[in-house]
């Protein structure tokens, strides 16, 4: 696993200039896979603001709602963990499974 410290200074380093961090990446380096599947489908599709309830919450991520069918969000994130390794897949299917 990789250290904590020096990913997070690169991150803040990596500011945008709007002042809001973008996106982590999708790779096991990243944090989408510590959220289940039903949460990354609905910040997909929904988006944040909406999911918190705070129509003024500013954010880069998009929302695809109007944009891809459910089917489609089902297949970009089922790509997008498809590249992690065999161990954070498995770690994934448990947390949807409930387990911890």
């Amino acid at each position: 696993m990789p250290p904590i410290v020096p990913h997070a200074i690169v991150t803040i380093l990596k500011a945008k200039s709007n002042a809001r961090m973008p996106a982590p990446p999708h790779d096991e380096t990243g944090h989408t896979w510590h959220h289940c599947n039903e949460l990354l489908f609905n910040l997909n599709k929904y988006g944040i603001a909406r999911l918190i309830n705070n129509p003024d919450y500013q954010t880069d991520l998009p929302v695809y709602e109007e944009v891809l069918s459910d089917d489609q969000i089902i297949a970009v994130l089922a790509y997008i963990k498809s590249t992690w390794p065999e161990e954070i897949q498995q770690r994934h299917d448990q947390m949807n499974a409930g387990g911890t």
